[in-house]
């Protein structure tokens, strides 16, 4: 299935040269001479990617990407921002601080090109793959139980078996101690005695 192109520029030879790097076979290509035609031709259908130029009349390319981004959301289509007289050195950077997903430089090579437009199209491929991933995956749907899962630790642990985990047992609390019993004195029993007893506390 040919991979749908909006391709936003206002130099006709320079949309007749990307049109010639898109093979009819692979690409349908859809073309819109200033941002506002791109922007109502994007409103009006799905893209792979995006080809814009980094000089438009009528509306800036910048607010051309904030607009696309904006409508497509989790879903828009990669930009691939072409642009002369760049002085950066790291291009994939400096295209994601305005919202592309990479900057064609010009005079760009056919086959430079070429793999840009491939990378942008493999990206949304896979976080396509990575958004079909279904919760019944993910939760599982061979109906395992907790028990299936962890029953080998269940057992690893102790020897138990994973359908009846044994349930610990608490520790005994010790009884309190026990508090000893006064001493008492026995009584006196003779007056020697009771004398000699009070003298000791005199």
């Amino acid at each position: 299935m040919a991979k749908r192109v909006l391709l936003i520029d206002y130099e006709p030879r320079s949309r007749e040269r990307v049109r010639a790097l898109l093979p009819s076979d692979q690409f349908s290509v859809a073309e819109a001479h200033d941002g506002e035609e791109g922007l109502n031709a994007f409103s009006s259908s799905h893209f792979d990617v995006v080809i814009l130029s980094g000089m438009l009349p009528r509306l800036p390319s910048a607010e051309v990407i904030r607009e696309i981004r904006r409508k497509g959301g989790a879903t828009a289509p990669p930009i691939l921002l072409m642009v002369s007289g760049y002085k950066g050195t790291n291009r994939k950077a400096d295209a994601q601080r305005v919202g592309a997903f990479d900057l064609l430089v010009r005079p760009f090579a056919d086959e430079d090109f070429r793999a840009s437009v491939r990378a942008a199209i493999e990206s949304t491929e896979l976080s396509a793959r990575t958004m079909r991933i279904s919760t019944a995956e993910l939760q599982g749907e061979s109906g395992l139980t907790s028990s299936d899962i962890f029953s080998e630790v269940l057992q690893d642990v102790g020897g138990q078996s994973a359908a009846a985990p044994a349930v610990p047992r608490p520790a005994p609390v010790p009884a309190p101690a026990a508090t000893p019993a006064p001493v008492r004195a026995s009584p006196p029993n003779t007056e020697e005695e009771v004398e000699r007893r009070l003298r000791d506390t005199l």
